[in-house]
């Protein structure tokens, strides 16, 4: 029987314990403030496969496009844009934006008119709109007369008018606004899941203000824990 040289060997199982080390996969994790909350993302990933620059800037990117389409509390995105248009000719919009409304004249058709886009005075009147939430000393209800006066402004159906052929979204009636809050989250979560894939990541856990999204089989290949 042929002998093999004691360091030899180790050598060799040495070699193979470092590749293992080396190709196992760990949690990677990204933390920071966007959108008005903060967000939370843990990526599996081996150390040779993660590269914490290109995803932090990738990362980046995507939070400011979304921001810069969707935000109600930013005075320059492109949906604050559209509400200070204030007329009834179209108004041009990007492929997100495009989408986002595509799916809230879904969510109208379906809940029959109780989701609605075009709330955003009643949400003001409440105090909880991106305008009076600056206001700290609000706190009355609003009167049934300021209810119904807010109301002659309300009706996505009725007032928004939708060609996503063109990309486009145009209002007949010039004092209506949009208030995209209650999906912009949602589509902002799902833009970062996107940015992951096409980095060629399949196992992340995406947190944003409490909204979450899960893809692949967790740390321990038994899909992602999530505690309430």
């Amino acid at each position: 029987m042929q002998k093999i040289h004691f360091s030899a060997v180790t050598a060799l199982l040495s070699f193979f314990f470092c590749l293992s080390c080396a190709s196992t996969p760990a949690v990677h994790e990204l933390s920071g403030e966007a959108w008005g909350t903060t967000y939370s993302i843990k990526i599996v990933a081996s150390d040779d496969d993660f590269d914490a620059d290109k995803v932090s800037g990738a990362l980046k990117n995507t939070l400011r496009e979304v921001d810069e389409s969707l935000s109600n509390w930013n005075p320059d995105s492109e949906i604050s844009r559209f509400n200070q248009h204030a007329s009834v000719t179209p108004f041009a919009i990007s492929a997100l934006l495009n989408a986002v409304i595509g799916a809230a004249g879904e969510v109208h058709k379906k809940s029959q008119g109780y989701f609605d886009l075009t709330l955003a005075p009643i949400i003001e009147l409440w105090g909880v709109g991106a305008d009076s939430a600056k206001n700290e000393d609000q706190a009355d209800p609003p009167s049934d007369a300021e209810i119904e006066a807010a109301m002659t402004n309300v009706g996505q159906s009725s007032f928004l008018i939708h060609r996503p052929e063109n990309s486009e979204i145009s209002l007949k009636n010039p004092d209506v606004t949009i208030f995209l809050s209650a999906l912009a989250k949602g589509a902002g979560i799902d833009e970062i899941a996107q940015t992951l894939s096409e980095l060629g990541y399949d196992n992340y856990l995406i947190e944003v203000g409490g909204d979450l999204i899960a893809i692949g089989s967790g740390p321990a290949g038994q899909g992602w824990r999530i505690a309430v």
